[in-house]
């Protein structure tokens, strides 16, 4: 009779023979040849900047591709750009039309084949109209030389003027105190005063400048700020270690993080109930503020115009402001006596002064529509709308595709602003005070 034996593994013999199958697959492996790498022809990716009615920016990335690297970016059959890149890029081409879709996509040759990047939609913006019914009104003139310095506007019907206006008393006599505020219901502007006070006493001084969030959350400044709360009027008393001078103008996201400009290159910075100094760096006038803030993370980028008052004739500068940080940016060398800046965004400022300038990307053009023509404000809502005014009343409005160029009653234009189909703009005539409202149809 024959016995079977059933087989038996130990534990011992099970972890040898795992050990030794393990042991022979990477012999095994170890010994074939290496994977060849697969061909590549390499990557380019186009993505949106930014686009106007006519113009659109494109960021260029690349990867596994060499260079020089000869793009081309066709719309359809249309040719929009081609150049040769030697590296990630940002490239730049116009002659679109407003208010029109088109789908690109950049063509390349990589390992001797032709190929073709993702695609994009690019939406050009439409065209604003340039069509305006004009208003105007004026203040002051035979009780002593008037001025509006600056404009701010909360809708459709509620703006504020701020300056320098002297009328007549009850008794038709010049009054010699001045009144230094106007408000606008829709309708018809009122004349007001805002007081000061100073060691007890109540005090008037011209204002220079203002800037409105709200109807109960407005900032007007003199020699020292001062802010509307729905209430009444904040004052501060700033020191002379943070402030001194006339406040040039305002700007802010909001009054917990704002900013005044003066004389002399003096910047002061408001957040969260404390004011600081903000070191310029220049000695020259700061003009003009205009920031735009990033939705991401919510920092800005702020523009302030530099005028050398003593020399008018060596030019002006720009200068950069961010996270409280200042970078001169240099100008073209026609551009005299900068006055104003607004920014569309951060990579696209208009500087008004000698003429309109723009910086777009790093790279300055002049609109030869202004050359050498006297402008004192530039404000904008979009690529779209752009408001220019200057002297002997100049106004001109882009409406994305060209300018179109008035010219309206007044001396000097100080100051505009524009939201929606609004435009107020304020100065002088003739000693008096001059108030000019621009409604769109």
């Amino acid at each position: 009779m024959k016995r079977y034996f059933k087989p038996y593994l130990t534990r011992r013999h099970f972890v040898l023979s795992l050990m030794l199958s393990l042991l022979i697959f990477f012999i095994t492996q170890s010994c074939k040849s290496p994977t060849a790498p697969k061909s590549v022809n390499g990557n380019v990716i186009l993505s949106l900047d930014d686009v106007s009615c006519t113009e659109a920016w494109l960021n260029v990335k690349t990867q596994g591709v060499s260079f020089p690297l000869t793009l081309t970016i066709k719309s359809g059959s249309q040719v929009l750009y081609n150049a040769s890149l030697s590296g990630d890029s940002l490239i730049y081409f116009d002659s679109l039309q407003p208010n029109k879709s088109y789908f690109v996509a950049g063509y390349y040759t990589a390992n001797n084949k032709q190929q073709t990047t993702n695609q994009l939609t690019v939406q050009t913006m439409d065209t604003t109209s340039n069509n305006f019914t004009w208003q105007t009104f004026t203040f002051g003139g035979n009780a002593g030389s008037c001025n509006l310095n600056d404009v701010a506007i909360i809708n459709d019907t509620l703006a504020y003027a701020v300056g320098e206006i002297y009328l007549d008393d009850s008794t038709g006599k010049p009054d010699p105190q001045l009144y230094n505020f106007a408000k606008w219901d829709g309708k018809t502007w009122t004349i007001e005063r805002i007081y000061y006070s100073y060691q007890g006493q109540n005090y008037l001084a011209p204002l220079y400048s203002i800037f409105a969030f709200a109807i109960d959350d407005i900032w007007v400044g003199s020699n020292q700020p001062m802010h509307w709360n729905g209430f009444t009027w904040e004052e501060y008393n700033l020191s002379s270690a943070i402030w001194n001078g006339w406040i040039n103008k305002i700007w802010g996201t909001s009054s917990s993080d704002l900013y005044i400009i003066g004389n002399s290159g003096t910047i002061a910075y408001y957040s969260n109930g404390t004011w600081q100094k903000i070191e310029s760096g220049v000695t020259f006038n700061i003009t003009d503020i205009y920031g735009v803030q990033n939705t991401i993370d919510n920092s800005s980028t702020i523009y302030m115009p530099l005028y050398n008052n003593e020399n008018s004739l060596t030019g002006s500068a720009l200068l950069k402001l961010t996270e409280n940080k200042t970078e001169i940016i240099s100008t073209p060398q026609n551009l005299f006596e900068a006055q104003s800046v607004w920014a569309d965004n951060k990579n696209i400022v208009y500087v008004a002064g000698t003429g309109l300038f723009i910086n777009a990307y790093g790279k300055w053009k002049e609109e030869v529509e202004f050359s050498m023509q006297s402008l004192t404000c530039v404000r904008g809502s979009g690529l779209n709308d752009i408001i220019v005014f200057g002297t002997y009343g100049l106004m001109g409005h882009f409406n994305g595709k060209t300018w179109t160029v008035y010219r309206l009653p007044g001396e000097v234009y100080t100051s505009v602003s524009v939201k929606g189909n609004l435009l107020v703009a304020v100065g002088y005539l003739n000693g008096s005070a001059i108030i000019t409202i621009g409604k769109r149809n």
